[in-house]
C-alpha cells in the first residue's frame, strides 16, 4: 500500500527450468495483467495471467502441447483507455533446423476484469511479424513496433528487419515502414510514445555484411506524430568488437526538456582479465539523439551501396539530419523516371525537377538551404508517392 506494506504475495506456477516475470499492467482498480515467461531447455511460452485487486490469479492464455520445435511468445500489453480494453500482441514461432518459419502474429483483446473480448490473427496480413507495443492514435487507429523475421537459405541464421506498422480501429494493417535492411541483429527491443506525442525505436544494429560479423552497434530513431521518420541514429560507445564487448539498448525514457536516456546492457569477454563480464550503462542524449558533447561521423546512418526495396512508399533519406546533403532512395524500377519535390512545411514548392532511379541513393543537395525542415515527395511514373521530411542544420 502507500505506505510500502504488503498487503499480499502469490506465486505463478513454475513449469520450465527458468521463470521470469516481464511486465506487469496496474488498472485502476488495483487489479492488472501480469506477463511471466517460462523458458526450458527445448521449451519456450509466455504466460498471461489476470490478478484482481487481493491477488487472485486467473490464468487467460498461453500456448498448448508446448513442443521442442515451437515458442509462443507475448511480451507487451496496452491499456486503451478510451475503449477500456487490454490490447496483449503475442505471435507463434515454429523452429524448422536453424530456420524460424511460419511466424504467426496475433492481438488478444481483454476487459478490465480479464475477459477474452476478441482474438485476432494478423498471419495473413503480416506473415513472418512480430507486434510490440501498441499505441492508440488520434483518428482512432494505432502503431506499433514490428520486425519482420526474414530466412536466407545461404545463411547460417536469422535475419531481422525492424520497422513500425500502422493500424486502423479493426486492427488491419494500413501500411508498414521499415528502418534498414535485414540482419540478424537488426532487431527491436523497445517501442515509446514521448508526451509531446512523437515515437522512438530502439534495438541493436548490424551493420555487417555477412553472417560472420556482429559491429555490437545500437541504434534510436525518432518518428514524428504523422509516423515520419525524424532522424536516426547509430552508435557504438563500448569497447568494440576488438575487446569483445557487444552493447544492446533495453530501454527508453523521453524527459519533459526533450532529452533522452537509454539504458544499453554491455557483455562479453574481456581481453584485459580474460573474463566475460555483464555490466549496464546510461547514456542521456540531447533532443536530436546526439550525447549531450554532440553527434560525430558514426551516429548517423549512412546510405547503403544499393537500395533494399520498401514497397510501402517510404522515401528513405541518409543522413537526417545533416548539413544540407541528403541521399535518398525509393522503390521503382531501374531506369524509371519520377518527379521531385522539396516544399516547406507550408507547403510551399521549393525545388521541382525529374529524377531517375539509378542502382546507388541518388544526392540531393540543399546545402546552400536555410536551416529547417523540408518535405521531399517523389512521384513515380505510375503515379506511386514516396515522402519524407529531412531536417537541415546549421
Amino acid at each position: 500500500d502507500a505506505t510500502g506494506q504488503i498487503l499480499f504475495e502469490r506465486e505463478i506456477l513454475n513449469t520450465t527450468e527458468y521463470d521470469y516475470f516481464l511486465e506487469f499492467l496496474p488498472l485502476h482498480d488495483g487489479g492488472g495483467l501480469s506477463v511471466s515467461t517460462h523458458r526450458g531447455r527445448f521449451t519456450y511460452v509466455t504466460w498471461l495471467h489476470w490478478v484482481d485487486s487481493l491477488g487472485n490469479i486467473t490464468h487467460l492464455d498461453s500456448t498448448q502441447r508446448i513442443t521442442s520445435n515451437y515458442w509462443h511468445v507475448t511480451n507487451y500489453c496496452t491499456f486503451d483507455s478510451i475503449r477500456n480494453e487490454i490490447i496483449a500482441p503475442s505471435r507463434d514461432f515454429y523452429f524448422a533446423g536453424s530456420e524460424i518459419s511460419n511466424v504467426r502474429p496475433r492481438l488478444s483483446l481483454y476487459s478490465p476484469s480479464g475477459a477474452l473480448l476478441l482474438r485476432k490473427d494478423l498471419t495473413s496480413q503480416l506473415h513472418n511479424h512480430s507486434i510490440g507495443s501498441l499505441y492508440p492514435l488520434a483518428d482512432g487507429g494505432y502503431v506499433a513496433s514490428l520486425m519482420e523475421y526474414i530466412h536466407d537459405s545461404t545463411a547460417a541464421s536469422q535475419d531481422h528487419r525492424p520497422g513500425i506498422v500502422k493500424l486502423n480501429s479493426n486492427f488491419d494493417v494500413v501500411y508498414t515502414k521499415y528502418l534498414f535492411p535485414p540482419h540478424f541483429y537488426n532487431q527491436v527491443n523497445a517501442f515509446h510514445q514521448s508526451r509531446s506525442g512523437d515515437f522512438y525505436l530502439i534495438g541493436p544494429h548490424d551493420a555487417c555484411p555477412t553472417d560472420s560479423c556482429y559491429l555490437g552497434r545500437w541504434y534510436i530513431a525518432k518518428f514524428s506524430t504523422d509516423l515520419d521518420i525524424l532522424w536516426t541514429r547509430i552508435y557504438n560507445l563500448g569497447e568494440g568488437i576488438t575487446n569483445g564487448i557487444t552493447q544492446n539498448p533495453t530501454q527508453i525514457q523521453v524527459l519533459p526538456n526533450g532529452e533522452i536516456l537509454v539504458n544499453v546492457h554491455n557483455n562479453g569477454w574481456w581481453p584485459p582479465t580474460s573474463q566475460f563480464i555483464n555490466y549496464t550503462t546510461l547514456y542521456k542524449l540531447d533532443s536530436m539523439g546526439c550525447l549531450l558533447s554532440g553527434c560525430g561521423i558514426d551516429t548517423t546512418v549512412q546510405p547503403p551501396d544499393t537500395l533494399y526495396p520498401n514497397p510501402d512508399g517510404q522515401l528513405i533519406a541518409y543522413p537526417n539530419p545533416s548539413a544540407g546533403e541528403f541521399a535518398i532512395a525509393w522503390d521503382v524500377n531501374l531506369g524509371d523516371l519520377s518527379t521531385l519535390l522539396v516544399s516547406d512545411l507550408a507547403g510551399r514548392v521549393l525545388l521541382k525537377e525529374a529524377i531517375v532511379r539509378e542502382e546507388k541513393p541518388t544526392l540531393l543537395d540543399l546545402g546552400d538551404w536555410a536551416a529547417g525542415v523540408y518535405v521531399v515527395t517523389v512521384t513515380s511514373e505510375k503515379g506511386r508517392i514516396f515522402r519524407a521530411r529531412v531536417s537541415v542544420l546549421r
